[in-house]
């Protein structure tokens, strides 16, 4: 699995997005079709999702393992593995940024249900506790498209920067920052609105997780629409090796804004308050990131002169 992600980003940083798709969608999909025939067809039940993901993910490495060696990608060899002290000071460098996020996308997640159990009303917490696990989904699958899209201006990015090419530096970003956040603005407008019917396509039958889940997913849609541009700025600083920059954007939204909103709004609201906390956070770490826009827009423009 880990050798996987590796393949599948090498050959996207190459250029080889496509290929590097195939691998990733062919193992989510030959997994979607063994479950079922391992876990029901065969009776093998929980050993059969175990060995159908087993399966899975080997058969994604070994396409991905394939992708490396196609006339256009860089070849794995094992005389070229040369391991030195700078090499892996440039690859932690540059990963620091997503270890972070990561580590405080966790963080977040597993505060947000103790604080969604802990400030719900007596005999409702397992709703309080599905109703933000529905909405972080929701939420989670419109941020994966601009995740997605943001990742796939980084290597148009760090290869135009490295040609000292910054015109088309600062316009893929400017243009990934605008089409993410278009997308993000009708994404929030459609949750805005249609709230308590897209919740309930999870669960119908339970009125209080409806409930809640919508108040909570219209509070995180209304600032929405403002990650698109710190989360293509964060990208930016990444593939420019300003690793500073680049880290602190990446922990303001689930680590540095938001564990500290999780734990004073609701304090102050109740439940509102957690409903609360996400759209606060990402309303400040848009307030932070602004002058960092600013400044990295600035500075690529002297330097296109």
């Amino acid at each position: 699995m880990m050798s996987a992600l590796t393949l599948n980003n090498q050959l996207r940083l190459q250029g080889n997005a496509r290929f590097g798709m195939i691998g990733i969608v062919s193992g989510a999909l030959l997994n979607i079709a063994l479950d079922p025939l391992f876990i029901f067809t065969l009776g093998m039940g929980v050993s059969g999702a175990s060995l159908a993901t087993a399966v899975s993910q080997l058969f994604a490495w070994v396409l991905l393992l394939c992708g490396t060696f196609r006339p256009e990608s860089l070849h794995i060899r094992l005389r070229d593995f040369k391991p030195s002290w700078r090499v892996y000071y440039e690859i932690f460098r540059g990963g620091l940024p997503s270890l972070f996020r990561q580590v405080f996308n966790c963080a977040a997640a597993v505060s947000l249900n103790y604080c969604a159990a802990l400030y719900a009303a007596p005999g409702e917490e397992a709703s309080a506790v599905a109703a933000f696990a529905v909405v972080t989904r929701i939420m989670m699958f419109a941020f994966s498209v601009v995740l997605g899209f943001c990742q796939g201006f980084q290597p148009v990015c760090g290869y135009n920067y490295g040609a000292r090419k910054y015109d088309r530096v600062r316009e893929s970003w400017l243009f990934t920052s605008c089409v993410a956040t278009a997308f993000l603005l009708v994404i929030s407008a459609v949750g805005l609105t249609f709230a308590p019917q897209i919740v309930a396509l999870f669960r119908a039958e339970d009125p209080l997780l409806i409930e809640i889940g919508a108040v909570t997913l219209r509070w995180q849609c209304a600032a929405f629409p403002l990650v698109g541009l710190f989360t293509a700025t964060g990208m930016l600083f990444q593939n420019i090796r300003m690793t500073f920059p680049a880290t602190l954007l990446s922990i303001c939204r689930n680590g540095l804004f938001f564990l500290p909103a999780l734990l004073l709004l609701p304090s102050w609201l109740g439940m509102q308050g957690v409903q609360m906390a996400q759209g606060v956070a990402d309303m400040l770490t848009f307030v932070l990131a602004v002058p960092y826009a600013v400044w990295i827009s600035r500075k690529l423009k002297r330097e296109m002169r």
